[in-house]
């Protein structure tokens, strides 16, 4: 994991010695997708935690929800 934080600037460091000209459009439609892509993580934390705060009796979206219970794995015992 030591090379992590290094791929996270590889974008920068390619972009500062190939700098790209983003006409006005182009960065406003960046940036609206950026808006939505936050509010989409937001709203979807949202609903996740009034499932939760309400066991599962509630609407999403106008409709009941549904719980998928899963199982997973880590380092050898069966969690719920």
């Amino acid at each position: 994991l030591v090379w992590v934080p290094s791929v996270y600037a590889s974008q920068s460091f390619y972009l500062v010695n190939h700098p790209v000209q983003l006409t006005p459009a182009v960065a406003a439609f960046n940036l609206i997708a950026g808006i939505l892509a936050i509010w989409i993580n937001y709203d979807a934390d949202r609903q996740r935690q009034h499932f939760r705060n309400t066991q599962g009796q509630c609407e999403i979206w106008g409709k009941s929800p549904v719980m998928i219970k899963a199982k997973y794995f880590t380092k050898g015992e069966e969690r719920e």
